[in-house]
C-alpha cells in the first residue's frame, strides 16, 4: 500500500485558503467560554453593541456562529466561520449546544397588586425563565396565544402567567395587551394640544428633517415622545422626556394620544414673489444633490431638503442648472427637479433668447440618467410602496441602486444591479455618486487547483462587484474584512474584475486553475478540544478514492474507508471520516494519507 502525505495548516480558516489543513491545537481550557449557535432569522451583523453601530453584512436565517461574549444581554458578541467577529442581536440566536449560556437566577416575580392584564402573542415567541435572552427557554409558545400580564416594570420583557398556570417572561414587542389594568388608568385624551407618540422601531433622531441631517442619537422600540411640529407629513419634530429635540420619521411612529392635526400649525401663506430684475429663483421637488458642475459624473458638494429655494444663475445647459444657495454655496442641479417660482429662466441662457425649451414649472420625479443611490442599514427590497407588501430580498448594507423615480411619498422606485426592481424606504438610502468607487488587489494572478479556494487581499470603496470572465472556471466573492476569495471550480483560466456601478473595470487578477488534487481538503472538527474528548477527522476526495489514513504525531494512525458521497452540480466527491481521542494537553500536528 503506497500513500502520499498531507500535512494540515495550523489555523481552522485555512480551509479557505487551502487543501492544507491545520495542526490541531488542543488546549483544555480555550473551549469553556465559547458557545456554538444558529441565527434564527436573516439579521445583521454589527461592529458593535446596537443599531447606531454599522452593519457588516446580513447573516442569513440558520447560520452557524460561534457566542463569544453574553455579558450583554440583548447584543451577544459573536465570530462567524471565516473568523470575522460582531455582535448579533440576541433576540435572533438559538443555542444549539448543550453549553449554553447559563443565566443568573431569574428575579422574583412582583406581586401584581390588581395590575393585571390580558394580552396575546403575535408571533411565536420564547417563553423565558428571567426577562432577557440569557435566560433560559420554558418552551415557545403559539402566535395568538392569550397570557396574563402581571408586571410590564420592565419595558423589554413582560412578566406572563399562562393559561396552565406557568410564570415566566416574554420579549414585550410580540404581545399585543388585550385587557384593563386597574393599576394603569387609561389616559384621559389631551386637551392642552400635546401629542404623545411611542416609537415602533429604534429609530435616528436626526437634527433636521431629512436623512441628510446628522444623527442625534438612536431611540428605541417603545420609547414615548412629545411631538411639537408635524408640519412636515413625513418627519415629525419631536422632544423627548430629556429635553432633547429632534426629528424622527414619521413612519415609525404611533400617536397615543393627543390629536395629531393640533400639532399642524397653519402655515403663514407665502406671498408670490414679484418678478425681479432678471433673479430667476425655483424650488426642488425632492431631495437633490448638488454637484459640482452639470453631471451625474461631478463630485456632490452637498445635499439639499425638498421644498429648499435656489436662485438659478445659469440654465445654458437644460438639462442641468447651475444655482446659487441661500448660504451662498454654488453649484449645480438637475433641471427636471426644479420648479420655477419667479422670474424668467430664459434670462439666464446667454446666447439662447429664442429657446423656448424652459422647464415651465416641471414637477417630474423620474430622475436624471445614472442617478444612484446607496443603502445605508440592511434594508428590505418591497414590491410595493408601503410596509405590508411582499419583500422580494433583503438588502445589504452598502448596495447601490439605481433610481427608476421618486413618485411616492417616503419611498425610492430602484433597480438593482441584477435587474430585480422595487421600492426601499427614502429614510436608509443615501445619494451615490459611482465614480467614487474604487478597487485594488495585492496580486495580479493566482494557480490553485480545482475544488480548492483561496483569498486574496483586496480593498474596495465606494460600489464594487467582483465578476468573473469565466465563472465555468473560477469564481469571487468578496469577504468582510479586506479579503477576495476565489473558488477554483474547473481547469482553465479566467478573469476576475472589480466594477463599479456603472460598469467600470477598477481591478483585475488572472486566475489559472489546474486538475484537482488527490485529497482536496482535510480538517479535524473540532479543532480545539477538551482532552479526553473525541473528535473527528475528515477528508474530502473525488470519487475514484477507497480509503484514507491519518496520522496523529505521537498518537497514532486511523485508516477508514467509511465515507459519505455529497454531489453539488458536478462536483461530486466522497468524505471520508475517523473519530480519534488524545489524553493528554497539547497541539499536535495531524496528517492525512491517500490510497493510490
Amino acid at each position: 500500500m503506497q500513500y502520499r502525505k498531507r500535512m494540515l495548516r495550523k489555523k481552522g480558516t485555512a480551509l479557505l485558503l487551502s487543501a492544507l489543513l491545520l495542526a490541531s491545537a488542543l488546549p483544555l481550557a480555550a473551549y469553556a467560554e465559547e458557545v456554538s449557535a444558529k441565527t434564527t432569522e436573516y439579521v445583521n451583523f454589527r461592529s458593535g453593541p446596537g443599531t447606531n453601530y454599522s452593519s457588516q453584512g446580513i447573516i442569513a436565517s440558520g447560520t452557524t456562529i460561534t457566542v463569544t461574549d453574553t455579558s450583554n444581554s440583548e447584543w451577544y458578541a459573536v465570530r462567524l466561520s471565516n473568523g470575522s467577529t460582531g455582535y448579533i442581536f440576541a433576540e435572533y440566536i438559538s443555542f444549539t449546544g448543550s453549553n449554553t449560556p447559563s443565566a443568573t437566577a431569574a428575579p422574583t416575580q412582583a406581586p401584581s397588586n390588581g395590575s393585571e392584564q390580558s394580552a396575546k402573542t403575535t408571533e411565536y415567541v420564547n417563553f423565558r425563565s428571567g426577562p432577557g435572552t440569557n435566560y433560559s427557554s420554558k418552551g415557545v409558545i403559539a402566535s395568538g396565544t392569550t397570557v396574563t400580564v402581571t408586571d410590564r416594570s420592565n419595558s423589554q420583557w413582560y412578566a406572563v402567567r399562562l393559561a396552565n398556570g406557568s410564570t415566566g417572561y416574554i420579549f414585550a414587542q410580540y404581545l399585543k395587551v388585550t385587557g384593563t389594568s386597574s393599576a394603569t388608568p387609561t389616559q384621559a385624551p389631551s386637551n392642552d394640544g400635546t401629542v404623545q407618540a411611542k416609537l415602533t422601531a429604534d429609530v435616528n433622531l436626526r437634527r433636521g428633517a431629512g436623512t441628510n441631517y446628522g444623527v442625534i442619537k438612536v431611540i428605541g422600540t417603545g420609547t414615548t415622545v412629545t411631538v411639537t411640529d408635524a408640519s412636515n407629513s413625513q418627519w415629525y419634530k419631536v422632544k423627548l422626556s430629556d429635553g432633547t429635540e429632534g426629528y424622527l420619521f414619521s413612519e415609525y411612529l404611533k400617536v397615543t394620544s393627543g390629536n395629531i392635526d393640533s400639532a399642524k400649525p397653519s402655515a403663514t401663506p407665502t406671498p408670490t414673489p414679484a418678478p425681479s430684475n432678471g433673479t430667476v429663483q425655483a424650488k426642488t421637488t425632492s431631495d437633490l444633490n448638488v454637484r459640482k458642475g452639470p453631471g451625474t459624473s461631478y463630485g456632490i458638494i452637498k445635499v439639499i431638503d425638498m421644498n429648499v429655494t435656489v436662485t438659478v444663475t445659469e440654465a445654458t445647459n437644460s438639462s442641468w442648472y447651475k444655482v446659487k444657495l441661500s448660504d451662498g454655496t454654488e453649484g449645480y442641479l438637475a433641471a427636471q427637479y426644479l420648479k420655477i417660482t419667479s422670474g424668467d429662466i430664459n434670462s439666464v441662457k446667454p446666447g439662447n433668447s429664442g429657446d423656448d425649451n424652459t422647464n415651465n414649472g416641471n414637477n417630474s420625479n423620474t430622475p436624471a440618467t445614472g442617478e444612484y443611490v446607496r443603502v445605508t442599514v440592511g434594508l428590505n427590497l418591497r414590491s410595493e410602496p408601503n410596509t405590508s407588501s411582499k419583500v422580494l430580498t433583503v438588502l445589504s448594507t452598502g448596495t447601490v441602486l439605481n433610481v427608476l423615480d421618486r413618485k411616492t411619498s417616503g419611498w425610492v422606485h430602484v433597480r438593482t444591479t441584477g435587474g430585480a426592481e422595487g421600492y426601499v424606504s427614502a429614510e436608509y438610502v443615501t445619494a451615490y455618486d459611482p465614480s467614487s468607487s474604487n478597487a485594488s488587489v495585492s496580486v495580479s494572478s493566482v494557480d490553485l487547483a480545482q475544488y480548492k479556494t483561496i483569498y486574496i487581499q483586496a480593498s474596495a470603496s465606494g460600489s464594487v462587484t467582483w465578476e468573473s470572465s469565466d465563472a465555468s472556471v473560477a469564481t469571487a466573492k468578496a469577504g468582510v474584512s479586506g479579503q477576495l476569495f476565489i473558488y477554483g471550480a474547473a481547469p482553465g483560466t479566467a478573469k476576475i474584475t472589480a466594477k463599479s456601478a456603472n460598469g467600470t473595470a477598477l481591478a483585475t487578477v488572472s486566475v489559472t486553475v489546474s486538475a484537482p488534487e488527490a485529497i482536496r481538503f482535510a480538517y479535524t472538527t473540532p479543532n480545539i478540544i477538551t482532552a479526553g474528548s473525541s473528535f473527528n477527522l475528515k477528508a474530502v476526495t473525488d470519487t475514484q478514492k477507497s480509503a484514507v489514513r491519518f496520522e496523529i504525531d505521537g498518537v497514532g494512525t486511523y485508516d477508514t474507508t467509511s465515507y459519505d458521497s455529497e454531489s453539488q452540480g458536478d462536483n461530486n466527491v466522497r468524505i471520508f471520516s475517523a473519530s480519534a481521542t488524545i489524553s493528554t494537553p497539547g497541539t499536535y500536528t495531524v496528517l492525512s494519507l491517500i490510497h493510490i
